[in-house]
C-alpha cells in the first residue's frame, strides 16, 4: 500500500506524538508501524506523511519548550553583555552547545547512508532500538556523581 488512510494514519500520529517524549526512537516506532501496515516507506505519500509528523513534532516542542526555550536565551544574552565573570561563564555555555551539536551534526551527515539504510529492514531496525535501549539502561544505572555545566568541559559536550 502507497497511501495512508485516515485511520492509519491516526494511529501512526499517536505512535509519533506518544514515542517523541519517551527516550526511545519515534522514528523506529514509525518505521515498524508502518512496515506492520503494509506501506511503502519510500512513496511519495508516506514520505510526505513522515514529514507532516515531524514537523507537528517540532511544532509541539516548541510549544511545550518556548517559555524555558525564550528564558534561556534572554537570559544567556544577559549574560555575555554582564560582567566579565559572567559573560565568560555564558560564553562557556555557548561553546559547549556548539560543540555538543556540530559532533551530533557530523556523525549524522558522516552515517547518513547508514543510518537510511538502517530503517529498511525492520530486524535492522528493532536491533537498533535494542542496542539503544541497552545504553540508555546501562547509563541509567550507572552510579556517576551529577556534574555541574560548570564541570563539563569540550570533551564531555563532544
Amino acid at each position: 500500500m502507497n497511501g495512508v488512510d485516515y485511520p492509519t494514519a491516526l494511529v501512526l500520529g499517536l505512535i509519533q506524538g506518544l514515542t517523541e517524549f519517551l527516550p526511545v526512537s519515534s522514528s523506529a516506532h514509525l518505521v515498524i508501524a508502518q512496515k506492520l501496515y503494509g506501506l511503502d516507506g519510500s512513496a511519495a505519500p508516506v514520505l510526505l506523511f513522515d514529514l507532516v509528523a515531524h514537523v507537528g513534532t517540532v511544532a509541539s516542542m516548541w510549544i511545550v519548550f518556548a517559555t524555558p526555550l525564550w528564558r534561556f536565551m534572554r537570559n544567556l544574552a544577559r549574560e555575555l553583555t554582564g560582567p566579565s565573570a559572567r559573560k565568560r561563564a555564558a560564553l562557556t555555555v555557548a561553546w559547549l552547545a556548539t560543540v555538543a551539536t556540530a559532533v551530533t551534526a557530523a556523525i549524522g551527515f558522516g552515517f547518513k547512508d547508514a543510518f537510511e539504510r538502517s530503517f529498511d529492514s525492520m530486524g535492522e531496525t528493532g536491533v537498533g532500538l535494542m542496542i539503544s535501549g541497552t545504553m540508555l539502561f546501562v547509563i541509567g544505572h550507572i552510579g556517576r556523581p551529577r556534574r555541574g555545566w560548570r564541570r563539563i568541559g569540550w570533551w564531555r559536550a563532544a
